[in-house]
């Protein structure tokens, strides 16, 4: 089973008997349902941990429970080829290895987060791009999409495909994204770099710098580098108009993190608080360093204010 505890323990059949059920909460278990079953049609909270699913669960499970507005999967077995049809879905938080998702009808679905633990590698990057991953087909079948978290595994999907920069339809509805940066090639920054242009409206943008060690900084640098300049190659626009936070996790202190503060902070008129929290290795003086240059920056917003959480380890 995949590594994974527990999981010869079946679901009782007595369960898919309980039509009444609102709430379902399962772990360590397989959740696979008898053919007689019919449905639940009134749950409408299901958490699954360390569970494993059958290949039919999304086709099959998830859309006889009509009313389901929050699903969590949690450290479930491997999704390779996801399609989600829930009508009343509204929250979806997924934390296993995913290869393949397709939203085919999640209308009121405005809370999306997928994370996993996996680290970047080419194969899995190359398994992606075998699926053909649609950006714009995907973001164009969430049109209440409100809160958006991204792991590494699913910024890898989406960058293994073609990558606007702006997507078609915009996510008006956006107001907060959080997103794991893998610095490792152009592909993963122009996914930020898209979502960043097509969410006019968004006020909270959170970015965790994944940063391997054995990355080359040459590419790291280059990575950035790009993001920064695909503004001047299209035009800025008014991509922070509405934005009020900015957070960064992970930072290295380099040149490139200072020109996308100083972007931000030339063009959010909204801009209220700079979350900043470095790697806890930094030194003294490239901290130093770093915030002397903060400090020489123009701020459009005069509410803006910088803090820096640093945890000095000497």
């Amino acid at each position: 089973m995949n590594g994974y505890p527990y999981l010869d323990c079946d679901v009782s059949s007595s369960l898919f008997a309980a039509r009444e059920l609102v709430s379902l909460k399962l772990q360590g278990c397989t959740l696979k349902a008898p053919s007689w079953f019919v449905g639940f049609s009134k749950l409408t909270r299901l958490v699954l941990n360390n569970v494993y699913l059958p290949s039919d669960f999304f086709t099959h499970f998830l859309p006889k429970c009509p009313l389901l507005e929050q699903s969590r999967l949690l450290h479930c077995d491997q999704f390779v080829n996801t399609e989600i049809l829930a009508p009343s879905l509204k929250l979806l938080s997924i934390q296993s290895t995913l290869y393949r998702i397709c939203f085919k009808y999640a209308p009121l679905l405005s809370v999306v987060s997928i994370l996993d633990a996996d680290e970047f590698s080419d194969y899995r990057f190359t398994t992606f791009q075998q699926y053909d991953p649609d950006m714009v087909a995907l973001f164009t079948s969430l049109p209440e999409l409100r809160q958006l978290t991204i792991g590494t595994g699913f910024l890898l999907f989406l960058a293994a495909g073609q990558v606007p920069y702006k997507l078609p339809t915009h996510l008006h509805h956006l107001k907060v994204l959080k997103i794991h940066l893998l610095l490792y090639r152009w592909p993963e920054a122009r996914v930020l770099v898209c979502l960043i242009m097509s969410s006019p409206n968004l006020q909270t943008l959170s970015i965790q710098l994944d940063t391997l060690d054995y990355h080359p900084p040459s590419k790291v640098t280059d990575s950035l580098d790009k993001l920064l300049k695909a503004k001047d190659q299209h035009g800025s626009g008014c991509c922070f108009q509405c934005l009020e936070e900015l957070k960064i996790w992970g930072s290295r202190g380099m040149q490139v993190e200072l020109d996308l503060i100083r972007f931000v902070l030339a063009t959010a008129p909204l801009l209220c608080k700079i979350h900043i929290e470095p790697r806890s290795e930094l030194n003294c003086d490239v901290v130093l360093k770093f915030l002397m240059q903060l400090s020489r920056y123009e701020r459009v917003s005069e509410r803006a204010e910088i803090i820096y959480l640093w945890k000095y380890e000497g």
